[in-house]
């Protein structure tokens, strides 16, 4: 009994959804207006990279991340490129919604390297 119910609190507390696109394809935009929705809840960190930085530090602190009711996801762009991380977020929760955006190579690049080279 005890099992089930700690089975059924980790479901009630899952995220529901991620957004897992490559760099430099508009995960900043989306985000900032995703969050500014009354039904999304993300963590205050953009990527807290969870899946393949912080999975050792289990799921009590990934749930701890959130804060407030409504759909809770997050944005981890290192997710994209991945397998292990892909495997993981599936055994979490294999109905989850995944968002990926894709942007033309070229222009991608471009978009990269003017941001790496960018002097402040």
């Amino acid at each position: 009994w005890a099992y089930a119910l700690t089975t059924l609190e980790v479901s009630i507390n899952k995220i529901d959804y991620l957004y897992v696109a490559g760099h430099k394809c508009g995960s900043t935009w989306l985000h900032d207006a995703l969050i500014q929705h009354p039904m999304i809840s993300m963590p205050l960190q953009k990527e807290p990279r969870f899946f393949d930085q912080n999975f050792e530090k289990g799921f009590d602190y990934y749930h701890s991340l959130w804060i407030g009711d409504g759909l809770r996801g997050e944005f981890s762009t290192s997710y994209f490129v991945d397998y292990e991380v892909i495997k993981r977020i599936y055994e979490y929760n294999p109905d989850i919604k995944i968002l990926i955006t894709i942007r033309d190579p070229f222009d991608r690049v471009c978009s990269h390297f003017k941001h790496w080279n960018r002097t402040d």
